[in-house]
């Protein structure tokens, strides 16, 4: 919810085949092979390198002998590239700091409650909903006004995962 920034996490529940084929190609002066998978109901063609030997990518796409460099879906919706490859100390950047671990079941509920009342928190504690007035000040918003546009918004979301959209109603 961006009204209370709550954090939380979902397991992806596909396995990923990610399918190596013979196909060779530069990207910049990075040797790549080309991969396709299924997920989320799309189909995804990609490229990746061994030349960087890390096991990531982007999103959800990892686990080959080298970094996917590009991955896009078929029907040019999402299109994930590298553009910038710096050396980080780091030793995980992807493991949460906080928040919480559902399943795909609770957090489909939290959206679904969400869009039934996008502040039903506001409205728990008693706070008043407020907005930038664009002078630097603050105003008062009109709850249903925002929830309309607030469930238009959340309606027309294309969701990568599209065997999992959610029909809000």
């Amino acid at each position: 919810s961006p009204i209370i920034r709550d954090r939380i996490f979902i397991k992806i529940p596909d396995s990923l085949k990610l399918n190596i084929f013979a196909e060779n190609r530069k990207i910049g002066s990075l040797n790549c092979k080309q991969i396709e998978t299924e997920y989320g109901g799309r189909h995804w063609t990609g490229w990746f390198t061994e030349d960087i030997p890390i096991l990531d990518g982007p999103y959800v796409f990892n686990g080959l002998p080298g970094l996917i460099i590009q991955i896009n879906d078929t029907e040019q919706i999402f299109d994930f590239q590298v553009i910038n490859i710096i050396n980080n100390k780091e030793e995980n950047l992807y493991i949460p700091k906080k928040g919480k671990k559902v399943s795909l079941e609770i957090f489909n509920k939290i959206r679904q409650d969400y869009y039934n009342d996008p502040f039903s928190y506001v409205k728990l504690i008693g706070a008043k909903a407020m907005e930038d007035d664009g002078s630097g000040g603050m105003k008062k918003i009109d709850i249903r006004e925002k929830t309309e546009m607030i469930r238009l918004i959340l309606r027309n979301i294309i969701p990568i995962e599209l065997n999992q959209k959610i029909e809000y109603k």
